[in-house]
């Protein structure tokens, strides 16, 4: 483009009036800067900014278990914020939602964040509920290794703050 001006410019000295020079000209200039402004964008690598927005806890326990499966779906990522919403379960919350059949991922995702992050008090009360629930015994069975550890570290822990009860130990068979 800068050989074409050099061009256009030397033809427009030889002829000043030349129009179609005069329009030429103007068209390759402007292809000149448009062109500058390309390359510059393409040299400036674009900063994307991306809004992460921390993902709401429910403040009340689930109903069914179609809603405990839902938040577990939405929060199974941060198990911080998994165990927070756990801690808002009642007693009466795991035989209400665990009393048809017990999904293995939400007991293994709840077991994964029990360990980490709830305390004893809460992980027994959880685990109490599990145990009180129709299809334990069969989950039990099928414990991943996984949950058989997860299970492992929260009865430690709960021993350790006295909260554990026989009748827990021998269901979870620790």
């Amino acid at each position: 483009l800068d050989a074409a001006l050099t061009d256009l410019d030397a033809v427009l000295a030889l002829e000043p009036t030349n129009m179609d020079a005069q329009r030429a000209r103007g068209v390759v200039a402007t292809m000149r800067v448009e062109n500058e402004k390309r390359a510059q964008r393409a040299r400036q690598p674009e900063v994307r900014r991306t809004k992460v927005r921390a993902k709401a806890v429910p403040s009340t326990p689930p109903k069914t278990q179609y809603e405990l499966e839902k938040v577990w779906r939405d929060l199974k990522t941060e198990p911080a914020a998994f165990a927070q919403y756990i801690k808002i379960f009642k007693a009466s919350t795991y035989k209400k939602v665990l009393k048809e059949s017990l999904n293995e991922e939400v007991l293994s995702g709840m077991l994964a964040a029990a360990s980490e992050h709830l305390s004893s008090e809460a992980a027994a009360r959880m685990l109490h509920g599990i145990a009180q629930s129709s299809g334990f015994s069969m989950w039990r069975m099928m414990m991943t290794a996984a949950d058989k550890s997860h299970i492992a570290d929260l009865a430690g822990r709960i021993r350790a703050d006295g909260e554990f009860s026989d009748g827990l130990a021998d269901a979870f068979g620790v």
